[in-house]
């Protein structure tokens, strides 16, 4: 693409950023500098793609209204997903209504739902993502929600439309490139407005659908899969002819799928075709521009969603086949196996499967050992299934083939001329071959072989393949990894042995970390802190860490203060040293050091679960509610942070959203929580508005069944009970009421030990009090003598070990009453 686009104005600048994002991509620290740093170099070479592209001056006059109208409200009124806020980032990823623009301050007045005053934001962190306020309330049907979905206007039409296909292609690869950066730095609402300019420039759509068909060998009916349909405009680029096709996928190399044979689930899901269906008819020739649409697409729904949701690895599988139906290029291929291997390494039946894939992967790309030949040649090192030694003897004997022909039908003069020819000939071909085979790598975020060894080691342990796995991560100099493996398989002696010969050889601070863990001596990681000069952040985090267990926090706060001095972008650290704080009291100062572990780690969800404590803590219940549905986001599995979530919501007054936590936090196998209980069933009976001015009385049926719930999980716990009776009082019938007395009664004869128990005689009498009375009320002859048989066998039963009890003497007043409502009668 570069080459017929032909970039020279800002070729340096697209090869800059592009070495810096693989240089971030190697190390295992955060660098802000240098993400910046790259990101404007970016942002740079799409300015200059445009300045120089057709129509680029038209392009730019109306674009220069647009672009101080930006600065002047241009986002007022409309819905804005909050991004990047690095000092309160509890507030990314909620969504609002940008208000007011103030010019002085260069700050949207934003209002976040869920209530609360108004906050000031800048432009940069919003991002539009649907129709206006006020076209909302006036019914007018917008763009379906999401960040850059907005139609393309006439002038950006046109001016797409203008530029040729190697501009356009140009132009989508470099929003693409930018895009992985952003989803590597885990920005996905900027992401997903640069895969949309993509799609726009390439005139391609996907949209998830469904269509019938069949998942497993033995179904008998189709049902509705989920399925990827492309759709294309009119200024698409123009598809490949098949003569393209084959030498583009004979020149690359492609790798093998690896599809094992299951005896339950289809490879792919087998579509029925209905007649007027165009969901099941197949799409164009995907470009190999488009399959690093598909591929960026893919990663942005994988990173934007929680990863224990089941719906996002539904469509995460869709984008992955689509994308491997029919393969193009080397780089986008394996960059979709190695998805395809990670997607079903999460499933108990095609995890050999993944296995098997990522082994593929890795001796595709892996050069021959040392001794091989062709280990050190550019084509061993590249060339992935084409036998090497082989393809290098080949282009030899070309070579020196042409150069003896032309050398014997050259005059002598010449004929020194004809064999420089020869071999800058050959010179060309490989280059433009692994040019070929590489196409698209750079936006398809592959990662290195390094790494992909590390995860065919990381497969074998999670298969039980331990001595296989630690072998693997003692040739990869996994050192961790190796250790946590030989530890597992109960050879802590050898990890130690091998770990002491490596110090030998090679003394450095991290194998002195290695060592530690081993042994758990403290005098190990001061060694690993003295051996680097004190640049050994881990080792200080170990020290705090030892600390932190026997509780002196002082001492370990000094460490972990130390390891942030040397390495401050180190979330854990930071994490730590909340702790610390808050174990001494001092809940401002870890407040402001949670924030900074969630800046830069939002995928820490323990910080995010504390973060919301210290939010309730203080009493800010809008952030504590943003805290915990972060938390809840990342680690969906946790019933106890689904309970505290529901609490927040509570406390902010959203009931819909409380009812469905609390119903997730039982669902996943945690307590119900009383609290949830008795202010949901307090607030339906009491028919207050919500925050948004609804009625909780619409939610009765549901907070009925979640009373239901909680008080068959926790059948021994009054305070469901009572919410629950309390409900029925105030919203239900007497039958209602009575039903709800009967159930808690049989409950509690049935699982409390009522008969040798004086308190639980005492909660069980005072239940049949209540159910009796109900029963004398109604006037029925029938009730009258189902409550004087109950009260007959309570007192039977209970007189045996509990005679002279309270709950007993409860239960003969009760036979008294019963008496005298009968002779008054």
């Amino acid at each position: 693409t570069l080459g017929l686009a032909k970039p020279d104005g800002f070729a340096a600048s697209w090869w800059a950023a592009r070495c810096m994002v693989l240089h971030q991509r190697c190390l295992n620290t955060p660098a802000p500098a240098l993400e910046r740093l790259a990101m404007s170099t970016m942002r740079s070479t799409l300015n200059a793609l445009d300045s120089r592209s057709p129509g680029a001056d038209a392009a730019n006059s109306d674009a220069q209204p647009a672009a101080a109208s930006a600065d002047s409200g241009a986002l007022s009124g409309q819905k804005v997903l909050v991004v990047n806020l690095e000092g309160r980032p509890e507030l990314n990823g909620q969504r609002g209504i940008a208000g007011v623009f103030d010019a002085a301050k260069g700050r949207y007045a934003t209002q976040l739902e869920g209530g609360g005053s108004s906050i000031l934001l800048k432009p940069d962190n919003l991002v539009p993502i649907g129709v206006s306020g006020s076209e909302v309330e006036e019914g007018e049907q917008g763009t379906e929600e999401g960040p850059g979905n907005a139609s393309m206007d006439e002038t950006e039409r046109a001016h797409i439309v203008a530029m040729d296909g190697p501009w356009r292609e140009a132009t989508a690869l470099a929003h693409l490139e930018l895009a992985q950066l952003l989803l590597y730095h885990r920005k996905t609402a900027h992401a997903s407005s640069e895969i949309d300019l993509a799609k726009r420039y390439l005139g391609v759509e996907f949209r998830l659908s469904g269509a019938l068909g069949k998942r497993t060998k033995h179904q008998q009916f189709a049902i509705s899969q989920l399925v990827l349909q492309t759709t294309y405009a009119e200024h698409a680029l123009p598809r490949l002819t098949e003569a393209e096709v084959a030498s583009a996928v004979g020149a690359a190399g492609l790798p093998e799928c690896i599809l094992e044979e299951d005896d339950e689930l289809l490879a792919a899901p087998q579509l029925e075709i209905v007649e007027g269906d165009t969901v099941g008819a197949a799409r164009r020739d995907p470009l190999p521009i488009e399959q690093v649409l598909l591929l960026a697409e893919c990663t942005h729904v994988h990173a934007s969603k929680p990863a224990q949701d089941v719906s996002s690895n539904e469509e995460v599988e869709c984008y992955i086949r689509a994308a491997l139906e029919a393969p193009r290029t080397w780089s986008t291929h394996t960059q979709a196996l190695r998805l395809k291997a990670r997607q079903e390494g999460s499933q108990k039946r095609r995890r050999h499967q993944a296995l098997m894939q990522l082994q593929a992967l890795f001796d595709d790309v892996h050069p021959p050992k040392e001794g091989g030949g062709s280990g050190s040649t550019m084509l061993g090192r590249h060339l992935g299934t084409v036998e090497a030694a082989q393809a290098e003897a080949t282009a030899e004997a070309e070579v020196a083939e042409a150069a003896k022909a032309m050398a014997e039908a050259a005059k002598a003069a010449k004929a020194v001329e004809a064999l420089k020819a020869a071999e800058e000939d050959n010179a060309k071909s490989s280059p433009a071959r692994l040019a070929r085979r590489l196409q698209g790598f750079w936006a398809v975020a592959l990662s290195s072989r390094w790494q992909l060894g590390a995860e065919v080691a990381r497969a074998l342990a999670s298969l039980g393949l331990l001595n296989e796995a630690s072998s693997l991560f003692e040739q990869l100099e996994l050192w961790e990894d190796y250790v946590l493996a030989m530890t597992a398989m109960g050879h802590t002696e050898t990890a130690v042995k091998k770990v002491r010969e490596r110090l030998e050889v090679d003394p450095t601070p991290s194998m002195w970390l290695h060592l530690g863990d081993l042994t758990g001596e403290s005098s190990c990681f001061e060694k690993a802190w003295e051996l680097s000069g004190g640049r050994c952040a881990p080792a200080k985090l170990k020290l705090g860490s030892m600390a932190m267990k026997e509780e002196q926090w002082p001492e370990a706060r000094a460490h972990l203060q130390q390891a942030l001095a040397v390495k401050i972008h180190f979330p854990e650290a930071w994490y730590c040293s909340a702790v610390c704080l808050l174990k001494q009291g001092k809940t401002n100062e870890a407040l402001a050091e949670m924030r900074k572990v969630i800046a830069l780690d939002p995928s820490h969800y323990q910080a995010w679960s504390a973060l919301g404590g210290l939010f309730a803590k203080a009493k800010m219940k809008r952030e504590a509610l943003y805290a915990f549905r972060g938390a809840c986001k990342l680690r969906g599995d946790q019933p106890e942070l689904w309970t505290h979530s529901g609490l927040a919501a509570l406390d902010v007054g959203i009931l819909e959203e409380c009812l469905f936590c609390a119903k997730r936090a039982l669902a996943l196998g945690g307590p119900p929580a009383p609290q949830i209980s008795s202010l949901l069933s307090q607030a339906v009976a009491k028919n207050i508005k919500e925050h948004e001015g609804k009625q909780a009385r619409r939610l009765l049926d549901q907070v009925r069944v979640l009373l239901a719930d909680s008080s068959t999980a926790q059948p021994l716990h009054p305070v469901h009970w009572e919410a629950r009776l309390h409900l029925e009082k105030e919203c239900g019938t007497s039958a209602d009421v009575k039903a709800c007395l009967q159930k808690q009664l049989d409950v509690y004869r049935k699982h409390s030990s009522w008969r040798a128990d004086p308190p639980a005689l005492d909660a069980l009498s005072e239940v049949a009090a209540q159910l009796v009375e109900m029963k004398l009320e109604s006037g029925e002859v029938t009730e009258f003598r189902e409550a004087k048989k109950l009260v007959e066998v309570l007192l039977h039963e209970a007189s045996e070990k509990l005679a002279a009890s309270e709950g007993c003497e409860n239960l003969r007043m009760l036979q008294a009453r019963i008496k005298r409502h009968d002779e008054d009668d």
